[in-house]
């Protein structure tokens, strides 16, 4: 199956970044997400121009997590919701030991913190509209997490679009 294989395809990324997230007409919802890889050090110039030194030691010994040639473009669209949330990484909790998910990068949660919050928030419940569940989407720098009845659509995209380089 198409959608099964894009999902393991997701799944099998190493990291990814948000591109895009969109509220689609009606009750829909859109998020592009790119696949980053490790990639080269700085330059001896860039981290000339760091001018802490334990900066400078630091980025010496790092990598830049880029998105570039031969990283896959997916898109992931939910045709309704129940809620959402874009969550700063640097923030966030990871989800209680009590949760229940299953995957990698994008998490199906049958049991989590986000559903505990949407049962205090919304009046959504499984005899309307229907069982629901969540669904998080792990990115460097974002955390979105998705509740709806049904899973995404997940398709690798064709092409890949320039990032900045993050250092």
């Amino acid at each position: 199956d198409v959608m099964q294989s894009s999902v393991e395809s997701l799944r099998s990324c190493k990291y990814l970044f948000l591109h895009s997230l969109t509220e689609s007409e009606g009750e829909g919802l859109s998020l592009v997400v790119h696949e980053a890889i490790v990639g080269a050090r700085p330059t001896s110039d860039l981290i000339a121009q760091e001018p802490m030194p334990e900066i400078r030691n630091i980025l010496a010994e790092s990598n830049a997590i880029v998105h570039g040639p031969g990283c896959r473009v997916f898109s992931l669209r939910w045709s309704r919701y129940i809620g959402y949330s874009v969550d700063n990484e640097s923030y966030s909790l990871p989800e209680p030991e009590s949760s229940q998910g299953e995957g990698r990068l994008l998490v199906e949660f049958t049991n989590s913190a986000y559903l505990s919050y949407l049962k205090h928030v919304t009046f959504a419940a499984d005899d309307y509209p229907g069982p629901f569940r969540h669904w998080a989407v792990y990115c460097l720098d974002h955390i979105v997490n998705v509740a709806s009845q049904d899973p995404p659509d997940v398709h690798v995209m064709a092409g890949a679009y320039p990032l900045p380089t993050v250092v």
